[in-house]
């Protein structure tokens, strides 16, 4: 099969944003990504970056927090540095990745929302905040935002794809779409997977081994932990488990370390939805999986101060946690029938 049976239309958004990035050519442009980074988020921007660099953009890529372990080889591929105002300031545009709203974006958002610089968005997420960006590209229907970044070097036939940038695009899909599990996988998704396989050799096993391997003992023991607190409500329909503060400093170990642990309770049979809650900086942390099409978690979340997708969302909860476990759970049985 021919690679150009493979190509598909860029859609008009991203054809609009494509040029307006490379009206920057020999300026400077800082790329954010969200706070309590993930995969797909560095991955996005990390690719970004490189492929603004080919344009001959300067690119700068910030975050007000530090990579988790699982994805600190991503910095590798390009250096993200910690939010400062004095740089993003010397910039001459900022773009956001996997967020659409400066509320995600910590520092980093504050400082784009109130700069006065065009501000530019490639994001998958739902309710975005239009009015504030000149140019966006907002899929909601797309794996990851990797993959809508995938789609600017998809428009010029990866002719500056690298190996780099297609492991960075790589790790953000494969992660945002549970291993290709969720129902956000498309055709295009495994496309654009296959097309960077043929085009620079990508290998995806050792990708999956950096981030799903090398665990320590004391994650282990923190699993332990978290595993024992699980329960079902409303009928085995809703699943939950509890991280009181005192778990991760027991086990020597960091909120990071929780990641995937809310898939275990999802897992159950007949559970329809998951939610892990996270006691930290006096807040409780709420993370929520689905996988009905009855319970919308995105909903869910932004009754507590979060939001995300319908199957994989995020909030907050003021506490303490058994008030946040009665009051997050008692949402939740409203979505039932």
């Amino acid at each position: 099969m021919f690679e150009s049976e493979f190509m598909s239309e860029t859609r008009p958004e991203t054809q609009h944003l494509i040029k307006a990035l490379k009206s920057y050519k020999n300026k400077k442009v800082a790329v954010i990504s969200h706070v309590r980074p993930d995969a797909d988020c560095i991955g996005s921007q990390v690719a970004l970056c490189r492929w603004l660099g080919k344009h001959k953009v300067t690119a700068f890529a910030f975050n007000d927090d530090t990579l988790p372990p699982s994805i600190n080889w991503l910095g590798d591929h390009y250096p993200i540095k910690q939010t400062a105002m004095n740089k993003m300031a010397e910039c001459d545009a900022i773009v956001f990745v996997d967020g659409n709203h400066p509320s995600r974006f910590g520092l980093a958002g504050e400082f784009a929302e109130r700069s006065n610089k065009p501000l530019y968005m490639i994001d998958h997420h739902p309710g975005p905040a239009e009015k504030l960006f000149k140019d966006f590209v907002s899929v909601i229907t797309a794996s990851s935002t990797c993959e809508l970044v995938y789609e600017l070097y998809a428009s010029e036939d990866l002719e500056h794809l690298d190996l780099a940038s297609a492991e960075a695009l790589y790790a953000g899909i494969t992660t945002d779409t549970g291993s290709f599990r969720f129902d956000s996988v498309t055709a295009s998704t495994h496309e654009a997977v296959a097309r960077m396989i043929r085009k620079v050799n990508l290998k995806t096993e050792p990708i999956h081994r950096k981030i799903y391997d090398g665990k320590t003992v004391n994650q282990l023991h923190l699993m332990a932990k978290v595993l024992e607190t699980v329960e079902t409500h409303h009928g085995n329909r809703i699943a939950s488990l509890r991280v009181p503060a005192d778990f991760l400093r027991e086990t020597k170990t960091s909120y990071h370390d929780l990641e995937g642990f809310v898939s275990y309770a999802l897992a159950i049979r007949g559970v329809m939805a998951a939610v892990i809650f996270t006691e930290m900086d006096n807040k409780i942390k709420l993370s929520l999986r689905s996988n009905s099409d009855e319970i919308n978690v995105n909903t869910w979340a932004r009754a507590f101060n979060g939001g995300g997708h319908a199957k994989a969302a995020g909030g907050f909860h003021e506490g303490p946690l058994e008030k946040a476990v009665q009051e997050v759970l008692a949402f939740g049985a409203r979505q039932l029938h």
